[in-house]
């Protein structure tokens, strides 16, 4: 945090003791300084928190971690976690990861670092690597038998769980560390128990007004060094009129003793007002390059927010809207056919035999299902209509501008296209057609209706073992 919101507080420290000297923009500093910490701690405070961070998806969790350590450096900091490994959202994942980046950040002298987490079978690997410092070969062993308690517990925690953690030397520089583990042996959250765009937004919000802080932050920093430029200025300028008037009477009249100790009493001065001058351009230049890196530091909260954002409100695992999202933008499609008095018909699909398929053949193959059936869903509604993902196997669609006959003549189509396949698949529909003053609460609630009745009408779909 020290480069981060205490970064802020110091600058606003030093903004309040030259608010004596200098009149203008160092109070409007202070005050844009004060209201951008309050923000960004805000911000670190929400985006760390233990128990928010577990009910994320793994790769919004370490997303934030990640964030909040760039924050007290220079450090460019990536993420890439694989859809698959994404409800792996395992305490001991997210510490390492903490762990291994704060080393980064600490003690690497490192431009950039990257964290990946991929499937490598029935393991998942995280790997962190770095551009920093590196290390001889043997000095993370030596680290470890030192005393380096995170290492240590990182090796000894892998090694109970059957996994297994090493770091190595990059070529030409650097470090990547690399942890293996079982899936088997980690936590993993069902979908519909993770966080929703809702909460992420809340953050996401936080992040916005620290960049906007910042950038306050730096237009009051560039004000303060444009009063030193004049300060410095005005300096110089009565400097050398000190300096023309000295050469002047001596150039008149022959000094006595006294005014030669004055004369070269006000050389002295005007030495200092040029000196004072030159540290007032310095102190200028020093604001500049403040608020040239606060800016910066604007444009990657800005980036990391639009990212942030993609991921929450896109479903991971199947790229479907997420259901906070979905839900406020079926709103706006019941209030748009409220409006232009087109048809609007939602539909409730339910994947049938998902857990089943979990329980056989294991959440990977579950994985497949889902992805094949929204594959096929996106194949066969039109580009506008809507996906959203409300639970593991359930998803809500909309289709704008339709009655509810060309509805479920695509939905036949797309039963039919997922049962022919070599690996059938199955769903059930409910299908509700938007009446007047019903709101979309109740239209999804008449949908759900209508796919339990299909649900016990329908025959049960044989899967293969």
């Amino acid at each position: 945090m020290h480069d981060g919101p205490l970064q802020l507080l110091m600058v606003a420290q030093q903004e309040l003791a030259e608010a004596r000297e200098v009149h203008g923009a160092a109070l409007p500093a202070l005050g844009a300084a004060l209201e951008g910490a309050v923000a960004e701690l805000r911000a670190l405070t929400g985006t760390m928190h233990e128990e928010t961070l577990q009910e994320l998806p793994l790769s919004v969790a370490i997303g934030r971690i990640a964030h909040a350590l760039s924050l007290r450096s220079d450090v460019r900091i990536t993420v890439d976690v694989q859809p698959a490994v994404d409800g792996y959202n395992d305490a001991f994942l997210r510490e390492t990861v903490r762990e291994l980046l704060s080393n980064v950040v600490q003690h690497a002298h490192a431009a950039a670092a990257a964290v990946v987490l991929t499937a490598a079978g029935d393991d998942l690997v995280l790997e962190v690597t770095d551009d920093g410092l590196g290390f001889e070969p043997g000095a993370a062993r030596i680290a470890r038998a030192d005393g380096h308690l995170g290492l240590q517990r990182v090796e000894r925690t892998a090694a109970r769980l059957s996994g297994s953690f090493g770091i190595v030397a990059r070529s030409p520089r650097g470090t990547h560390a690399i942890l293996r583990l079982p899936m088997a042996a980690l936590g993993r959250r069902p979908d519909d128990l993770l966080l929703t765009a809702d909460t992420a937004a809340s953050s996401s919000h936080d992040i916005q007004r620290a960049a906007e802080s910042r950038d306050a932050v730096a237009h009051s920093r560039d004000l303060s060094a444009l009063e030193r430029d004049r300060e410095a200025d005005a300096r110089e300028v009565q400097s050398a009129a000190r300096t023309v008037r000295l050469e002047r009477d001596a150039a008149e009249r022959r000094p006595n003793a006294g005014e030669r100790e004055r004369a070269d009493e006000r050389r002295t001065s005007a030495a200092e007002h040029e000196a004072a001058a030159g540290r007032d351009r310095r102190s200028s230049a020093e604001d500049r390059q403040v608020s040239a890196r606060g800016r910066l530091h604007s444009t990657t909260d800005r980036n990391e927010l639009l990212g942030r954002i993609a991921q929450t409100e896109s479903d991971p695992l199947t790229g479907a809207r997420t259901r906070g999202v979905g839900l406020r933008e079926l709103a706006r499609e019941v209030e748009r056919s409220r409006r232009t008095g087109l048809g609007l018909v939602v539909a409730y699909v339910d994947v049938d035999g998902l857990k089943r398929v979990n329980d056989e053949q294991g959440h990977a193959a579950g994985d497949v299902l889902l992805v094949r059936v929204v594959a096929a869903l996106r194949q066969h509604l039109r580009t506008y209509d809507l996906i959203t993902r409300v639970g593991g196997d359930e998803f809500v669609c909309s289709l704008a501008d339709a009655g509810l006959d060309a509805a479920r003549a695509r939905f036949a189509t797309i039963e039919a296209r997922l049962a022919i396949a070599p690996d059938a698949a199955f769903i059930t529909v409910g299908l509700a057609a938007l009446r007047p003053h019903e709101s979309t609460a109740e239209v999804v609630a008449r949908a759900d209706a209508a796919l339990a009745v299909q649900r016990r009408t329908k025959p049960l779909p044989r899967l293969a073992p």
